[in-house]
């Protein structure tokens, strides 16, 4: 479940990056009608330029709010591979330091990062990218260096991937840890009937 939602997650940012991508090329290809004074452009000109830069920017109010949005859920993503990390590490799971490593160094370690400095990033460029539009400065610059930084945080998103699919001994020491807490459970069930048992029989 963590890695369906994971992979959902990562194909909203490389949709994001390829909505700013698209409209990046867009804004490239009115230069010439943003070079012309004002007053020369015809109203035709006028008009198609006000739509690409409308375009432009809900393109980029969209990006911002996906990327907030990921940014959430990845750290919520990143909270439950810590308690996934610490139940195994808590449950005497034989052999697991290994895959503890691993879990550390290829999933919450590099999620960390992503989530305390790459989204950040992100946040911030799209936020100057939004005021070039406004105010009517080159924003092709600021389009670059968004898709630039989320080309790099879906890099490091997709190695994360890689190393969840790769885990085949993981996937095997979850279902230990499955079996452990659900012993745990019936343990608890199995107490808790004989308590009840010895209870009824203190009323006869």
């Amino acid at each position: 479940n963590i890695r369906r939602r994971f992979e959902q997650i990562l194909e909203e940012v490389r949709n994001t990056r390829k909505d700013l991508l698209l409209n990046r090329t867009r804004m490239e290809e009115a230069r010439p009608l943003r070079a012309k004074p004002q007053e020369t452009r015809t109203r035709e000109e006028a008009e198609r330029l006000a739509v690409l830069e409308t375009a432009a920017l809900t393109s980029v109010d969209r990006g911002t709010s996906g990327v907030r949005k990921n940014h959430n859920e990845t750290q919520s993503i990143e909270e439950e591979f810590r308690d996934v990390r610490d139940e195994l590490a808590n449950n005497a799971i034989p052999d697991v330091r290994p895959i503890l490593e691993r879990i550390d160094t290829g999933i919450v370690g590099p999620l960390h990062e992503v989530n305390t400095v790459d989204f950040d990033n992100c946040d911030d460029l799209l936020v100057k990218l939004r005021e070039a539009l406004e105010q009517q400065e080159d924003p092709l610059p600021p389009f670059e260096a968004a898709a630039d930084e989320l080309g790099a945080v879906i890099a490091k998103l997709e190695k994360v991937l890689a190393q969840m699919l790769k885990n085949e001994d993981y996937n095997k020491v979850l279902e230990m840890l499955r079996t452990v807490i659900r012993g745990q459970e019936d343990l608890k069930k199995q107490t808790e009937v004989e308590r009840k048992k010895r209870l009824i029989e203190g009323l006869k």
